[in-house]
């Protein structure tokens, strides 16, 4: 919501939802999330549109789709931006991915007795929402009504494939021919992948928004916008792209 008013005033914008989220399908299981099934799906779109190159982007496991994407099909993408995702690249520690699957298992198991409005209310009681939500009340709103407007089942299926997880990815987005921008809030836990991407990438062009977690895009929109749109601007204009900037 954030995003799309600004591009839109230079661009076509398409904005989808993913299955899974919002008014598009969610079949229940894991074995309908796939990366694969992801990217499919965003292929699919475009072909139905009868877009045959865009700039492609995305949030999260979008931006895992859109690193998908990218790889698949490089002749129909002529910038990747990968948003707060690591492409595969976070590096492996145990313990904290052991955390990570029991805190997920009961966030699962609360929302199949609760509902995701009442998980969305308890994260904020928790004061485990991320700052800027625990900071306003108009915001704690917000948060409340998008975990509401998720369907069940895709939260679940999501939540049990990960596909940003996928083995293929890894490989795959380290060898991403095309302009790429990465953008990252500095307190995403997976900030570090997403540097070892950049790193994998000489022409990426990495922007680290700071004090900003996962969400980086609501954190912190005005700082976002600037360089996901620097970007797109400087890359248009042929001026080098690759390198960094913080925000």
């Amino acid at each position: 919501k954030h995003q799309i008013p600004p591009l839109a005033e230079r661009y076509r914008v398409i904005a989808y939802d993913a299955r899974g989220h919002g008014l598009s399908s969610a079949p229940a299981g894991r074995e309908h999330y796939t990366l694969n099934h992801l990217v499919g799906d965003m292929h699919a779109l475009l072909q139905h549109l009868g877009i045959e190159q865009a700039y492609i982007s995305g949030h999260s496991m979008g931006g895992a789709t859109t690193a998908g994407f990218a790889a698949k099909h490089p002749e129909m993408t002529k910038a990747a931006l990968i948003c707060n995702i690591d492409g595969g690249q976070q590096p492996s520690d145990p313990e904290v991915d052991q955390a990570a699957a029991e805190t997920r298992q009961k966030a699962m198991a609360f929302v199949r007795e609760r509902g995701l409005a009442d998980y969305a209310r308890q994260q904020i009681a928790d004061k485990l929402a991320p700052p800027f939500i625990m900071e306003s009340e108009d915001e704690q709103q917000i948060f409340v009504m998008r975990y509401a407007h998720q369907p069940l089942l895709g939260y679940l299926g999501v939540g049990e494939a990960l596909p940003w997880r996928d083995a293929w990815l890894t490989e795959a987005a380290q060898k991403l021919t095309m302009p790429v921008a990465i953008i990252m809030g500095t307190e995403d836990v997976m900030h570090r992948g997403a540097e070892i991407l950049h790193q994998h990438l000489p022409q990426s062009h990495f922007v680290s928004i700071e004090n900003a977690p996962h969400d980086s895009m609501n954190a912190r929109p005005k700082a976002f916008n600037q360089g996901f749109i620097e970007y797109l601007e400087n890359l248009e204009q042929g001026k080098p792209v690759a390198g960094r900037r913080v925000l």
